[in-house]
């Protein structure tokens, strides 16, 4: 009977666990997911823009900041990419350091399949932001 409680406390204990963490992973909508996902489609012979970017001032965005700026949001909103937004479960700030991909198209992590970005219209619907000047000025100021 004993082991019996025990268990179902411990079931219990683990179920609420599960809870709490999918209530705190959940984001009502897009969320980032970092360069990672697009370098697997876009750093191939036919596609160099991976590489492109890789060897920008865009990617070094990060870097560029000293000391105190690092951790200032309003430095870290444009030397960064997603600050402040969700972003994936599986990644990190850090994975997210530079100005990336998502920076300038939005959150991927409802376009980044392939079935998605081979369809320009229905990219747009997912969310695929239009590199436009607008989307630039919000930095570049």
């Amino acid at each position: 009977m004993r082991r019996h409680l025990c268990s179902c406390i411990l079931l219990t204990l683990v179920m609420a666990g599960s809870l709490i963490v999918a209530s705190l992973s959940d984001a009502d909508g897009p969320v980032y997911l970092g360069q990672k996902y697009c370098r697997a489609c876009h750093s191939s012979s036919d596609d160099n823009r991976y590489h492109l970017w890789l060897n920008s001032k865009h990617a070094r965005a990060f870097e560029a900041l000293r000391g105190a700026e690092k951790a200032d949001p309003e430095c870290l909103g444009c030397h960064t990419t997603g600050h402040g937004e969700p972003i994936s479960e599986k990644a990190d700030r850090k994975d997210l350091r530079g100005v990336q991909c998502e920076a300038c198209h939005g959150p991927g992590s409802e376009y980044k399949s392939m079935k998605v970005m081979k369809d320009p219209k229905l990219a747009r619907k997912a969310g695929l932001w239009e590199d436009t000047r607008d989307v630039c000025l919000r930095c570049h100021r």
